[in-house]
């Protein structure tokens, strides 16, 4: 509830429910560049520590506007887009 901003620098995840999580609740997420699946308005760096701190700094000095789109990343809107893929294959 006292956060100012999410940080994930992994390079390797699937699907971070913890930044849908976050964005979902007007969180600012700051991901690593080559981190997937992350929903529209999440800010991202990497892979240097300078690049990090430079852009934290910046998301931290900014107000930022919560994340509109995060209802597309729900397990339901997920759910349905991997049927229409499957029944596609079919």
């Amino acid at each position: 509830q006292s956060a100012s901003v999410l940080l994930l620098p992994s390079s390797h995840e699937g699907q971070p429910l913890v930044a849908l999580e976050a964005a979902a609740c007007g969180l600012p997420v700051l991901a690593h560049k080559d981190l997937h699946s992350l929903p529209d308005g999440t800010f991202t760096t990497g892979p240097s520590l300078d690049e990090w701190v430079e852009t934290l700094r910046g998301l931290l000095s900014t107000p930022t506007v919560p994340v509109q789109n995060v209802l597309e990343h729900s397990v339901e809107a997920v759910r349905a887009s991997w049927a229409s893929i499957y029944d596609a294959m079919a």
